[in-house]
């Protein structure tokens, strides 16, 4: 059972929580899909994987993947993000209205309509995702960082030139900074909500004032670095 974070928990600089997945694979990140459950210890789940199975293959219109087993980890998309050891890994929305960014554990699972990458250094995986959220940036990603009316798909990495992170710039570095700043705010956000029973959106965490000073702190460097794609 591995924690989880789909695009529609996605907040700029967190998440709103997590859920849960059952990903048939060892820690190592090896698969056990070809050994899934036989006999009396899967009486109730090898009929619901049977009828499961079924449904794909008709739904699938015989295109691959043509089973159930593929269709889990077809292109690697779980078993690449298991047995990982880097310490950060930064997530973003496939498709959307507002590309949105966060920092979350190397151990959480993505779904597939995210996009996600690994870092050894922390601090690289917070000015990307400062990067990603900025507010000067929101139109370019809108206007040149879509395949289609909604999707993002990889666009946003392809199309704006980041630079490499640098700890020495006194730009990369505030990024940086203000990103690990913005994570702990909305944190705080979501916990304040949690405890009222209430669900945080991504309009309340730009909204909040806090945040706000972050995000003119964060435009301030994007401005420098990127100059000729910000708003």
């Amino acid at each position: 059972v591995k924690q989880a974070v789909f695009s529609r928990l996605l907040l700029p600089f967190g998440t709103s929580g997590h859920s849960h997945i059952i990903a048939p694979f060892a820690a190592d990140g090896a698969s056990l899909l070809e050994t899934l459950p036989q006999g009396l210890d899967a009486t109730h789940f090898r009929p619901y994987w049977d009828s499961a199975d079924q449904k794909w293959r008709e739904i699938s219109s015989n295109r691959p993947p043509h089973t159930l087993v593929a269709q889990v980890d077809w292109l690697g998309k779980l078993s690449s993000q298991l047995g990982k050891s880097q310490p950060a890994k930064v997530v973003y929305n496939a498709s959307g209205s507002n590309l949105v960014a966060a920092v979350i554990g190397s151990n959480m699972i993505t779904s597939h309509n995210t996009y996600w990458a690994l870092f050894d250094d922390p601090a690289q995986a917070h000015y990307l995702a400062a990067v990603f959220n900025a507010g000067c940036l929101r139109q370019f990603f809108r206007e040149f960082c879509r395949a289609s009316d909604k999707d993002f798909m990889s666009l946003p990495v392809q199309n704006l030139p980041i630079p490499a992170f640098d700890a020495g710039n006194e730009h990369h570095a505030n990024l940086a900074a203000q990103s690990e700043l913005a994570h702990r705010r909305v944190a705080a956000l979501v916990a304040e909500q949690a405890a009222g029973r209430r669900k945080i959106g991504r309009d309340a965490v730009l909204g909040d004032g806090a945040m706000q000073r972050i995000l003119a702190a964060i435009d301030e460097s994007v401005r420098v670095i990127l100059a000729d794609y910000c708003s």
